[in-house]
């Protein structure tokens, strides 16, 4: 077994694989952890956890799975399934049905041979138990998730503490934002929050749609805060740009998606400088959690976000199958007959991209003098979005779906360029491909050469999407687009 280097044995068939578990959990107030292994398994003295007996309790019969697959999309949050631990309750682990705590608990989950020292086992999940489960008088399971369940939390966190919007949440704005309704703090002295934090600059102020000079309102940008010097009688909007961080204006996916990562204590992404710098803009006034908002700022730029198995957090931007690739699964390594099309995807023969989000559609509200005299500016405050519009040259349009789509982009030029992109993404069919595979080791967004009898034949280039992890199991599912 020293002869083969990890990944080598990880793709080794029938081999055992030894399967350790460790799941923390509270008891009076006490952490502790849970030791579980489908071997009678201890580590040795050396091992940075020594002499720890793992219960060989873990249910073979019972697959451990670990699920992770782009969106249907390719483009936001991947999709990430709930799995679970499956055990024996020997007498002795029964109170922990009762008395343990595992909701919100690091489990983590290794592989090896059975020989090696406990700190050669391979890292294969690290993620969050949701809870403990009796499943009959004999067997128990922990279910767990990754640690996207940490960003399901709150973006708004301040209060205004006084005036008519007591108890109301501070508004969040990053990036260039166009035609916010900034919060009212004090009636008296027109005062209006516009970020929760510094802000860059404010371009312009209007009332009913009308311009608001310069003189007559002074910005805080410290504060990002805005008093009026004039009664306002009417609907008050202006265009801004957002959010400023240890004097860093913050405008682009990967800013906003780092800086909303540290409100929920999360590392910065593991990847830098792989999304589209288009400047972005995102105003928030109503409550959303972190994850949604991380999730439109990926959809924005055609990037999807995950935790990976080691619970990092990753960004990808999907740019299409590469005409180059950096694996091979050939049909020595693909179970007889379990290749299929799982789904297919029709041309896009017309695409339409919105930006620059109205974030305050005045459908009423605005000046007469506007909507009679400048119906093309009437209209951009009335629209939800401006739109940029492309169209594909395909042979059999009939086949091919038209298509709309919303974006934060903020600038024309950026929208141009995003849309021309994605119009070369989706301007022929695309199918995904499952099968089972001996080989355990995948990347998400990575292109591999599959080679199979069946739509294969010659050899083709296609794009990970989806990889189901089955530990105990010798050959895990792969799906790809080609």
């Amino acid at each position: 077994m020293s002869n083969l280097t990890k990944a080598q044995w990880l793709k080794r068939p029938g081999l055992f694989r030894c399967i350790l578990v460790e799941a923390q959990y509270i008891e009076a107030g006490i952490t502790k952890t849970l030791y579980l292994s489908n071997h009678a398994f201890r580590s040795l003295p050396s091992d940075n956890t020594p002499n720890i007996a793992y219960k060989n309790l873990l249910n073979v019969g019972s697959t451990l799975t670990f699920s992770q697959r782009m969106s249907v999309a390719l483009f936001g949050k991947t999709d990430t399934s709930t799995g679970a631990i499956e055990f024996f309750l020997h007498p002795s682990l029964e109170s922990l049905i009762n008395n343990a705590d595992f909701a919100g608990q690091t489990i983590k989950v290794f592989i090896g041979d059975p020989t090696w020292p406990r700190d050669n086992f391979i890292e294969k999940f690290i993620g969050l138990s949701k809870s403990i489960d009796p499943i009959d008088d004999n067997r128990a399971r922990i279910t767990f998730s990754d640690y996207s369940a940490t960003l399901t939390t709150p973006v708004l966190t301040n209060l205004v503490s006084s005036g008519t919007n007591k108890d109301v949440f501070k508004p969040r704005c990053f990036g260039q934002c166009f035609n916010i309704e900034p919060v009212l703090l004090d009636a008296v002295t027109r005062i209006y929050q516009i970020n929760d934090g510094a802000i860059q600059a404010v371009s312009q102020v209007r009332e009913s749609g009308f311009i608001i000079a310069s003189t007559n309102y002074i910005v805080n940008l410290t504060a990002g805060t805005i008093t009026i010097n004039k009664n306002v009688t009417g609907r008050l909007t202006l265009d801004c740009q957002g959010h400023v961080e240890a004097g860093v204006y913050l405008s682009t996916a990967e800013q906003i998606i780092n800086y909303l990562l540290g409100l929920a204590n999360q590392s910065n992404a593991l990847d830098s400088n792989v999304l589209p710098t288009y400047t972005l803009g995102l105003y928030i006034k109503k409550q959303r959690n972190i994850d949604d908002c991380i999730d439109e700022l990926c959809k924005s730029v055609g990037g999807n976000w995950y935790f990976d198995a080691l619970s990092q957090f990753r960004v990808q931007h999907y740019t299409g199958v590469s005409v180059t690739s950096t694996s091979n699964v050939n049909s020595g390594q693909i179970k007889q007959a379990s290749l299929r099309i799982k789904q297919r995807f029709a041309a896009v023969k017309q695409l339409t991209l919105g930006y620059q989000k109205n974030f305050t559609p005045q459908a009423e509200g605005l000046a007469a003098a506007i909507t009679e005299n400048s119906p093309e500016l009437a209209a951009l405050f009335q629209n939800k979005e401006s739109v940029v519009n492309g169209t594909n040259n395909i042979v059999n349009s009939s086949a091919a779906i038209n298509s709309e789509i919303s974006t934060l982009i903020a600038n024309l030029n950026d929208a141009q360029t995003e849309l021309n992109r994605r119009l070369m993404l989706i301007k022929v069919p695309r199918t995904i491909y499952e099968c089972e595979t001996t080989l355990k080791t995948h990347t998400q967004g990575e292109t591999t050469t599959v080679t199979y009898p069946k739509y294969f034949l010659a050899g083709k280039n296609a794009v990970v999407v989806g990889h189901i992890h089955r530990l105990n199991n010798p050959t895990d599912i792969l799906e790809v687009l080609a």
